[in-house]
């Protein structure tokens, strides 16, 4: 029991049912680099039906029209990102 001064810690986060579905299962990221042949909504949307069909538990997806394309393609949860650009990265 904490004395009169002390804070008591917060409860641990729950785990709810989503965490569950996705604990030990394979998040497939379906992206394609800007001005790759599979860069469109199309593209995205057939590499994620194929991660949902190869067992799959989600998808990690870049941008806002491929979000929207994917969501409307599978049942799996969607995980939408968004890449920043840093000016001193490594990578373009």
């Amino acid at each position: 029991m904490p004395g009169r001064d002390e804070v008591p810690s917060p409860p641990p986060p729950s785990r709810g049912p989503l965490v569950e579905r996705l604990r030990g299962g394979l998040i497939v990221s379906c992206q394609a680099g800007a001005g790759h042949p599979l860069d469109d909504p199309r593209s995205i949307s057939a590499l994620a039906r194929c991660a949902e069909r190869g067992g799959a538990v989600a998808v990690r997806v870049e941008g806002e029209r491929n979000v929207a394309a994917v969501r409307s393609a599978v049942s799996l949860p969607v995980m939408g990102i968004a890449k920043v650009r840093l000016e001193r990265s490594a990578r373009p």
